[in-house]
């Protein structure tokens, strides 16, 4: 009799997909607690989809240009072109610790296999018959009452004191435009000598600059026309409060202090 012939080998995995575009991360300006970063695609076509993860301790984007941000499940920020054939990357500004992060195209996201079920357990054991319960001793008699406690006298009312004095503005201010695009541009607005927690105003004037993003600062109030903006400086040591704006750049804003709330 004839042998059986040996069964087919298993089928070959489906090979991965590859991406044809040409994707770098750039982190090219960074604070504590966040940066600037660009991811560069080549080429570049209007309405793409690209996949960025971000790797570590990750990140969260706050803000985006020449891109935008259509989902950010699983770990996985989806981003998509929308800037024209001139440009050449999606700028971004991110809060977090850890810059690493890990560029694909969308047809590189592979979804996650089900897990196997889990293995269903034996019944449990029947119970035990209850064990007869012993009879308690009488309870003991109760104890006599005791005297209440005499009441504490109420907290003495603090006396308000007087608010301190508005003090002058011993700083002096210069701004600074570290990258500019068709729509809006990233600037610094130099204080020296640095104050923790000191209050400055910005102007900016009738140039109809809107304020998006603020760094190495936090935003007290601004105006129903975003015309002035307050801005205290934070309780740590830097040199400037960074700032993303969507206007020209051609028009600085006037800075100076503010002596009261």
């Amino acid at each position: 009799p004839q042998g059986k012939s040996p069964p087919p080998p298993p089928p070959s995995p489906p090979p991965s997909p590859t991406c044809e575009l040409e994707l770098s991360w750039e982190v090219y300006e960074s604070w504590i607690g966040g940066f600037n970063a660009r991811l560069h695609v080549s080429p570049w076509t209007t309405g793409e989809r690209v996949a960025l993860r971000p790797l570590g301790a990750g990140f969260t984007i706050v803000n985006a240009w020449n891109g935008l941000v259509k989902s950010d499940e699983g770990g996985v920020y989806i981003l998509e072109l929308t800037a024209g054939d001139w440009a050449t990357f999606i700028g971004m500004t991110a809060s977090g610790f850890s810059e690493a992060a890990e560029a694909l195209c969308e047809s590189q996201l592979v979804a996650p296999s089900p897990s196997p079920a889990a293995p269903r357990h034996p019944p449990p054991p029947s119970p035990s018959p209850p064990m007869p319960r012993s009879p308690l001793p009488p309870a003991s008699p109760p104890a006599s009452p005791s005297a209440p406690p005499s009441p504490m006298p109420p907290a003495p009312t603090p006396t308000p004191s007087s608010p301190p004095s508005p003090a002058g503005c011993p700083l002096s201010f210069s701004f600074a435009i570290t990258e500019e695009w068709g729509q809006g541009f990233n600037g610094r607005v130099y204080a020296t000598p640095w104050t923790q927690g000191a209050l400055i105003e910005l102007d900016w004037g009738t140039s109809g600059t809107t304020l998006n993003t603020v760094w190495n600062g936090h935003v007290v109030s601004t105006d129903a026309d975003e015309r002035y903006v307050t801005i205290r400086l934070p309780s740590y040591d830097t040199t400037f409060v960074g700032l993303n704006a969507a206007g020209t750049a051609t028009t600085a804003p006037a800075v100076r202090c503010v002596t009261r709330l």
